[in-house]
């Protein structure tokens, strides 16, 4: 509730400073449309100027898998040590995939679905390499899980994102 307030707030200051730059008062097109109406109806981008991402299409998510993707089935993968992957994490059906105390450096996304479940614990960092807003993400459908304690999760600097989905959760305790 507290992020929409705060979006809310971001979209609105964002909607006077546009108007203000045009030289015009904030309720000038209110008044000439003679209905609040009219520009509520316009898309957010129009008054606002900002885009927003559309959530990513889950075909595009499980469509395509590469040779250098890391599949958790019906495993369970403990990752210890430092590791850099090139491709996407997918943990699937009852699969488990731990890090625990390690960096896993990603050059792709993780995903998890079915009943999947993903920990980062006891210091561990997932690190995504990404360059924009966007580029890689944590994604969570189904019943799976993604759960975090005492760990890191950054992507360079760059704004980073998780999409969760159906009935998964995702639980970050102590995280950084």
């Amino acid at each position: 509730m507290r992020y929409i307030l705060i979006i809310l707030l971001i979209l609105s200051m964002c909607a006077f400073a546009a108007d203000q730059s045009a030289n015009k008062s904030p309720w000038e097109d209110m008044r000439a449309s003679n209905s609040f109406h009219d520009n509520q109806n316009r898309p957010v981008e129009q008054r606002t100027g900002i885009s927003f991402f559309e959530p990513i299409p889950r075909e595009s998510v499980f469509s395509s898998h590469s040779t250098s993707d890391l599949l958790v089935g019906i495993d369970t993968l403990v990752i210890d040590t430092n590791h850099t992957q090139y491709g996407n994490v997918v943990v699937f059906n009852d699969g488990v995939l731990i890090v625990d105390g390690a960096t896993l450096t990603m050059h792709g996304s993780v995903v998890g679905s079915g009943s999947g479940v993903i920990i980062f614990r006891n210091g561990a960092t997932l690190h995504f390499e990404q360059l924009y807003i966007g580029e890689y993400f944590v994604y969570i459908v189904e019943n799976s899980r993604f759960e975090a304690y005492d760990a890191t999760i950054d992507a360079n600097g760059v704004i980073h994102f998780a999409e969760l989905h159906d009935s998964s959760t995702y639980i970050a305790r102590r995280t950084w």
